[in-house]
């Protein structure tokens, strides 16, 4: 069986820290959806957006994404390195926050995507980690900092963040 993942309590922390963020801050629109091959085909179609973040299950070679029906839909990096080939025209940055999805990240990087980010193929992200490393780094990255910067100031603050089971090991995670 997979671990409950809390999409409810990720949306919740990313609003209220982002409406949060200085008046002088870029302003990042947050659309939740579920996962679904179809959905990500209309987010692409749209081109409205330079980012996108998925929050899912991942395993060494594929994603699990949501089938119509509710069940779990694994797609391969391959078929998604496919379908943001045909689709990508605008995106700048993915965030993959999914266990083992090194394999998914190198897929966005080869389909054009210059700036990824993703877990090491062998790891497994603890949730509530990867919930406070998001919320970190969409701050940073509100707050005009660089992608590196933002990078790093995330990486570090749940370093030290004392709460959470081995934050040490955590962000040594994201590469």
């Amino acid at each position: 069986p997979l671990d409950f993942l809390d999409f409810d309590a990720e949306r919740k922390l990313l609003t209220k820290y982002l409406e949060e963020t200085d008046r002088n801050s870029v302003r990042i629109k947050l659309d939740f959806q579920v996962a679904t091959i179809e959905r990500l085909g209309d987010f692409l179609a749209s081109g409205t957006s330079q980012v996108i973040h998925f929050s899912c299950h991942g395993l060494e070679d594929h994603l699990l994404l949501e089938a119509r029906n509710g069940c779990a839909d694994p797609v391969t990096p391959n078929a998604l390195k496919r379908l943001f080939d045909a689709g990508q025209k605008k995106l700048q940055f993915v965030v993959v926050a999914a266990c083992h999805s090194e394999s998914t990240g190198q897929a966005f990087i080869d389909a054009g995507i210059p700036h990824v980010l993703c877990c090491e193929k062998d790891s497994k992200l603890m949730n509530e980690a990867a919930a406070k490393f998001s919320r970190h780094l969409y701050q940073c990255l509100a707050s005009r900092r660089t992608l590196s910067e933002s990078f790093e100031l995330a990486k570090e603050t749940v370093r030290l963040d004392w709460s959470l089971q081995n934050p040490e090991a955590e962000v040594e995670k994201y590469v």
